[in-house]
């Protein structure tokens, strides 16, 4: 079974329950912070008004509002519970966590982090259609978290619904500029709206042309890249170039060429792990998978 490596799922995961209880704060205040005053100017691009900004942070203050007035007792035991499902999340005991995890809704469940955790854990379980449904579930108390929009849009990406993903990773992409922990994986949103746009070019649905012109989108842009580029995404997106025209001696020369070039073995599995949900490789964890590439054949 393909495991898929959610990329913001863990960073969220990891740091739920150290943002289970913000600070209530009315919108006017929270809309003063640097933070957010950075993503209203992102979201503004994408034609997200101040006051939709406002009606936001609002709904999510009312929720925490909501939260603080349940007994401390049942507040203490959602945050035990919810802690407790992250814990197992992380440690790959699904089954444990999603149990957790609806418990802990059974006492309260107008929290975004929560459904991003069962939504994390259905995509361990490949069950797309409610980890999406998590996750859109988690949007309605976010709905401008740009980390959510990304694991929705890994949800569609890993179940080959690239029509779903592409415009969801775009929004991503606008947007993840006011945050740092996003713009560390903004090559990876660059990576996988290509790869949408290579997926899209196979669509039985679509004209002649239409798949043209998708694959014209990701040919143009892995052509256009260079060593100059000093990044991973250079190399990932050549070997994905390779990959589509069946020449694998050459994709794997480039996963190699990025393997010597960043020494990093943790830096490649989020791009190894992007190949293998789009199908080029079988498996980032078989040994000898990347080490022992095919080799072109003697020469007569």
């Amino acid at each position: 079974m393909k495991t898929s490596l959610t990329i913001l799922s863990v960073c969220l995961i990891a740091s739920a329950c150290a943002q289970q209880q913000p600070a209530v704060k009315d919108a006017k205040q929270e809309l003063a912070t640097p933070l957010n005053e950075k993503l209203l100017e992102a979201l503004k691009s994408i034609d997200v008004t101040e006051e939709d900004f406002k009606k936001s942070l609002a709904h999510k203050a009312q929720c925490v509002k909501k939260f603080k007035s349940l007994p401390q007792e049942k507040q203490d035991e959602w945050k035990k519970l919810a802690e407790q499902s992250v814990k197992w999340a992380q440690e790959k005991r699904i089954a444990d966590s999603l149990r957790l995890a609806f418990e802990a809704q059974d006492i309260f469940q107008d929290e975004a982090n929560l459904y991003n955790i069962i939504g994390s854990n259905y995509i361990e379980l490949r069950d797309f259609k409610h980890a999406t449904a998590a996750f859109k579930k988690a949007i309605s108390f976010d709905p401008y978290n740009p980390g959510l929009h990304f694991n929705l849009a890994e949800s569609y990406f890993v179940s080959g619904d690239y029509k779903s993903a592409l415009p969801v990773l775009k929004l991503v992409h606008n947007i993840s500029k006011f945050n740092a922990s996003l713009g560390q994986v903004s090559e990876i949103i660059t990576f996988k709206i290509e790869l949408c746009n290579l997926g899209l070019s196979k669509g039985e649905n679509l004209t002649k042309e239409q798949r043209s012109a998708y694959n014209d989108v990701f040919q143009k842009a892995a052509n256009k890249r260079t060593f100059r580029d000093h990044s991973l995404l250079t190399y990932y997106s050549k070997a994905a170039q390779a990959f589509d025209a069946n020449d694998k001696i050459a994709a794997y020369r480039w996963i190699q060429k990025a393997r010597f070039v960043f020494n990093k073995p943790k830096a490649h599995m989020p791009w190894l792990d992007t190949l293998l949900e789009f199908g080029h490789i079988d498996s980032v964890y078989k040994e000898n998978t990347i080490k022992e590439a095919p080799t072109e054949p003697n020469s007569k």
